[in-house]
């Protein structure tokens, strides 16, 4: 069992931070572009300037990923 706890937490971290990464830089294609890398550097601001930008489906996989990452750290923190 501790071992697909584990295996969630990394796939989860891993797709969060690719998600992250995939938003910042949408975002940096996109007039104006400082919002981009607000949003690469302050996490909190990926999602408000995704929806903002009209990039719905990927602000919601970003917050979908991080919950799923909350998720698996507290099957994580119980498990051991």
């Amino acid at each position: 069992m501790d071992y697909v706890v584990y295996g969630a937490l990394i796939v989860t971290l891993a797709a969060f931070v690719t998600l992250h990464v995939w938003l910042s830089a949408a975002l940096l294609a996109d007039k104006p572009r400082w919002r981009g890398a607000a949003a690469f550097f302050v996490p909190p601001l990926a999602p408000v300037y995704g929806f903002k930008a009209g990039k719905k489906k990927l602000a919601i996989a970003w917050l979908a990923m991080l919950a799923a990452y909350a998720i698996a750290r507290i099957l994580a923190s119980v498990a051991a």
